[in-house]
């Protein structure tokens, strides 16, 4: 199944620059994830919007990582914050920051996406599109979260075919080999050094 955060308009559309050739080649991803706490912890393994920007990172980078470190600062019920640094063949890097300790009904997403020849950046409470209609310009939010969208997602997920094609599976076998390297780098407080693995 395809992971939802590679639908929102401004993934999309950083996607269609990437595959136009607009930005050139990556050379960094940033991501940062901050959620609220919450109200308990269901497992001790990395949380589910985690591995969803590791496959995003993979996705928009297109290889998958040789070297993959991280650190965890956790503080059980305060919540916890990861660090993670994936470095990829070619220079290339993503640089992911997730935390949960936000109060509740509070978050933030953003992302970087830093090419040779260009950049791209999207971020879900700073979006904003300035129309200009004489006098002041205005600001209009271009909501990527909203209950429209989140619709749309479940739409479009429900329209696929419950049979995965082989790349779909080699991707979501991907992102889960770099997740168990990252809880590994984690536990280890190493870097991990992982084969290329070609999707």
């Amino acid at each position: 199944m395809q992971n939802p955060d590679r639908l929102l308009p401004s993934r999309q559309l950083i996607r269609r620059q990437l595959d136009a050739g607009k930005l050139g080649d990556v050379g960094l991803v940033r991501i940062h994830r901050w959620e609220p706490r919450p109200s308990q912890r269901t497992s001790s393994g990395l949380p589910p919007s985690l591995w969803r920007d590791l496959d995003l990172a993979l996705w928009l980078v297109g290889q998958s990582p040789t070297k993959v470190y991280a650190l965890q600062t956790d503080g059980g019920s305060l919540g916890r914050t990861v660090q993670v640094h994936l470095g990829f063949s070619g220079g290339a890097m993503a640089l992911i920051g997730y935390s949960d300790q936000l109060p509740a009904g509070d978050g933030y997403q953003s992302l970087t996406v830093i090419g040779s020849a260009g950049a791209a950046y999207a971020d879900d409470h700073q979006n904003r599109q300035l129309v200009f209609r004489g006098g002041i310009a205005q600001a209009v939010r271009a909501e990527e979260c909203d209950e429209r969208h989140s619709t749309r997602v479940r739409e479009f997920q429900n329209s696929l075919p419950m049979d995965s094609s082989p790349a779909e599976l080699a991707e979501v076998q991907r992102a889960r080999l770099v997740a168990e390297a990252v809880q590994r780098s984690i536990e280890s407080r190493q870097a991990v050094v992982l084969a290329e693995v070609v999707v």
